[in-house]
Formats: C-alpha cells, sequence, structure tokens
C-alpha cells in the first residue's frame, strides 16, 4: 500500500508507510546467546491496512477522552499509556 492508496473501508493511509516499516524492517531482538539479531520483518498488505485502521480508532479514542473532559484540544493525557518496546 502506498502513501497515497486508501486502506480498508475508504480510510486515508493515516501514517508514511516508509516510517512504519523502518521500524518493523529494523527491529531486533537478543538470541539465547546473547546475540543481536536484526529480524527484517515483512508486513502484509492486509497488516498495513488493519494497522491503519487501529490507528485511526486510536485517534478517535483520544477525541472521545478530551471531548467526555469538555476539551477540543488534544492534550498528551488523551494518548493511552504503552509498555516501552524499545
Amino acid at each position: 500500500m502506498s502513501d497515497a492508496e486508501e486502506a480498508v473501508n475508504g480510510v486515508p493511509s493515516l501514517l508514511k508507510m516508509n516510517q512504519v516499516q523502518s521500524v518493523y524492517q529494523n527491529a531486533e531482538e537478543v538470541d539465547e546467546d546473547g546475540n543481536l539479531i536484526v529480524l527484517k520483518m515483512q508486513a502484509s498488505n492486509e497488516f498495513k491496512a488493519k494497522f491503519n485502521l487501529f490507528v485511526r480508532q486510536l485517534i478517535l479514542d483520544c477525541v472521545k477522552n478530551a471531548r467526555s473532559q469538555g476539551r477540543k484540544m488534544l492534550i498528551p493525557d488523551d494518548v493511552p499509556e504503552l509498555e516501552d518496546a524499545t
């Protein structure tokens, strides 16, 4: 899916896929011997489309949280806390 393509149900691509790809294509793990291994993961078009829908829903959840507090300004506290995956 290119940046210009639309994803599932006409939802436009919300992220630059080359930026997303750089994360999973350069993901690393440590093997049982302590060696760092670059995984060079790949993603199917279906993954990319579903991930885009996930990002859209995440944004809408942030908006919902802000509106529940009577705000029209999104702030960092509107973004759910995630486990540090770095």
